[in-house]
């Protein structure tokens, strides 16, 4: 099976915590732990650790979308 470079892999997780509400909290509950099975560089991992600053955005976008794209 090929693997998905770093970028696309960033690119999955930031669409899906656009669109899944439940990874979306753990991923800012636990970021570490829910990161660990992903395959990032240790950057983008911390950069994506640190996103708890930026959760209110996330949840306002995610508020807007089309609500037939989005996991309750």
């Amino acid at each position: 099976m090929k693997r998905a470079m770093p970028q696309e892999t960033v690119e999955s997780l930031l669409g899906r915590m656009l669109t899944d509400e439940r990874f979306r909290e753990r991923l800012f509950r636990r970021p570490w732990q829910e990161l660990e099975r992903y395959d990032l560089l240790e950057h983008e991992r911390e950069s994506l650790t640190n996103l708890d600053r930026v959760q209110l955005l996330f949840e306002l976008l995610s508020e807007h979308l089309d609500p037939r794209i989005v996991r309750g």
